[in-house]
């Protein structure tokens, strides 16, 4: 992740919108429902900048979700969504 400032975003940034990243720029929203994009892989691709302090301003961000989301798929082992029979985990555009 590129950081801009010199603090780091922690899980409560995350979980808080106040992550400091930049506002993403063009739609990561793909109306192809055939192709299956891994959340990881969505994440990585579409990973922001944190340009402002993290921690100073509210700035509701469904990518920080997404990011915590990945973040416990991968390094806990425990699955929000998407194992043990849950539903399937995926990017739709409702417009």
């Amino acid at each position: 992740m590129k950081n801009n400032t010199r603090s780091p975003v922690t899980m409560e940034h995350l979980l808080t919108h106040t992550t400091g990243f930049d506002p993403p720029v063009g739609d990561s929203i793909s109306d192809d429902l055939s192709v299956e994009v891994k959340l990881e892989d969505h994440v990585k691709s579409w990973m922001p900048t944190v340009t402002r302090t993290p921690g100073e301003v509210y700035k509701y961000d469904n990518m920080a979700y997404g990011f915590e989301y990945s973040y416990q798929d991968s390094y806990s082992g425990q699955y929000v969504i998407g194992k043990g029979g849950a539903a399937p985990r995926g990017f739709h555009s409702w417009m």
